[in-house]
């Protein structure tokens, strides 16, 4: 299935039928990536049982799939892939289904192989590397290189190649799940990127867990002798009970789930054309934007809604901080958010927004993810791409959205440089 921008250069091609993909992206006249796959251990998920759909939905086409892993016990892998504008959000559901299969070598999601003279990286992994300069660094450039090896993986891997374009590799809000990955008590792997040459150019895989045979033998025997659970014992008549043996590299049986994203630089969706009029400043109260009755007659429309200012409450902003940005994940946030966009689609049928203060950050507020109890680590960069995907969608098609680009490190990222521009899958009314 090929899928096309109307108004941007990239096409995005699956091969019918797999369960993988996307198989290839196109991008500026010339291939930017191919072959995003799985691999759970040292076998890839080409030709494996599996199935697969594609379908539109909330502004984005929609790539579905369930694959099978028999290994030795059979693994589960179902992915959901949404792709508007120059974004592709993934979500990787892994069912882990028996308790006593080891993993040998790691299991990957989303590894694939970039086209082209690659360049250099920046690697994004804390608020402190956010604020500071952007500190490029280059790419292995042979075969003979060394892998370039990223542990834990970065919360954004930004890639630059000789011609400019860039692709952005970023996980998602769970970020404490990628901290875990699939480790539990007989399992103690770590996460990585690894960035290599070889003679078909420059691959990257993504290991959700990687694991060290070695390493784990040795914890599995240190285990053995101070666990009473797997020591040899003798029951109440005296009997004796054999040592248990210790799993070795067993993942708990249960389900995961693992969110990232990917986007690429588009020049033709990141230009924005000039205001029609210097814009209006909307003011917000907790229920909503203010005066809409006097904004009406006004044309061409043309309004501003600083998002920082909105009078969120201090559990709605980052770190549950009075004063701190309203953190894109909450409920607060996104409730007035929304309720503010939708008065705007019933207002007027065309216009322009200006959106300030659309910068990601990091917090801890389990709240914020429907959790409680300890701070729980994430980063809203992904819900204030959802939230865009959805305002693009919730607007008639006639309003243009403007957001102001952020400073540093921000500004050189793919996935905020087209906020608010044409899915190219927009939904008809009744669709959404």
């Amino acid at each position: 299935m090929l899928l096309k921008h109307p108004s941007a250069s990239w096409r995005l091609t699956y091969e019918d039928g797999a369960a993988n993909g996307p198989a290839l992206l196109e991008s500026q006249g010339a291939p930017l990536f191919h072959d995003m796959h799985c691999r759970l251990d040292a076998v890839a998920d080409h030709g494996l049982p599996s199935t697969a759909s594609h379908v539109r939905k909330g502004g984005c086409a929609v790539f579905r799939s369930t694959e099978l892993f028999r290994h030795p016990a059979p693994v589960e892998v179902a992915q959901t892939q949404r792709l508007s504008a120059n974004l592709l959000r993934l979500t990787y559901d892994i069912s882990w289904k028996d308790a006593n299969t080891p993993l040998k070598e790691g299991l990957e999601v989303g590894s694939l192989r970039l086209d082209g003279a690659w360049e250099k990286y920046l690697a994004l992994s804390t608020p402190g590397e956010a604020q500071a300069a952007p500190a490029w660094k280059p790419l292995p450039r042979t075969p003979e290189e060394a892998p370039l090896v990223l542990s834990p993986i970065p919360v954004v891997l930004l890639l630059e190649d000789q011609k400019g374009r860039r692709l952005e590799y970023g996980l998602g809000d769970d970020l404490w799940r990628w901290q875990k990955g699939l480790n539990g008590e007989f399992l103690h792997g770590t996460g990585r990127l690894v960035l290599s040459r070889d003679a078909q150019g420059l691959l990257l895989r993504r290991y959700v867990t990687f694991c060290d045979p070695q390493e784990e033998e040795r914890l599995a025997a240190r285990k053995q002798e101070e666990d009473p659970r797997f020591r040899a014992s003798v029951d109440e008549e005296g009997n004796p009970i054999p040592a248990k043996a210790v799993p070795v590299s067993c993942p708990e049986k249960r389900a995961y789930r693992f969110h990232s994203y990917l986007a690429w630089s588009e020049p033709l969706l990141a230009g924005a054309p000039p205001l029609p009029s210097p814009p209006l400043e909307l003011s917000c109260t907790p229920q909503g934007i203010q005066g809409l009755r006097e904004l009406a007659p006004a044309s061409p429309l043309c309004l501003s809604l600083d998002l920082a200012g909105l009078p969120i409450p201090p559990h709605g902003r980052r770190n549950g901080e009075a004063g701190a940005p309203p953190c894109w994940e909450s409920r607060p946030f996104q409730s007035l958010f929304r309720r503010c966009l939708r008065q705007l689609a019933s207002l007027a049928p065309a216009g322009t927004l200006v959106l300030k203060g659309a910068t990601p950050g990091w917090c801890s507020l389990p709240t914020h993810l429907a959790r409680s109890g300890a701070p729980l680590p994430h980063w809203d960069l992904p819900a204030l791409l959802e939230c865009l995907v959805w305002a693009r969608q919730a607007l008639p098609e006639e309003w243009t959205i403007r957001v102001l680009p952020g400073a540093g490190v921000w500004a050189l990222l793919p996935s905020l440089s087209a906020l608010g521009a044409p899915s190219g899958f927009r939904n008809a009314p009744e669709e959404k």
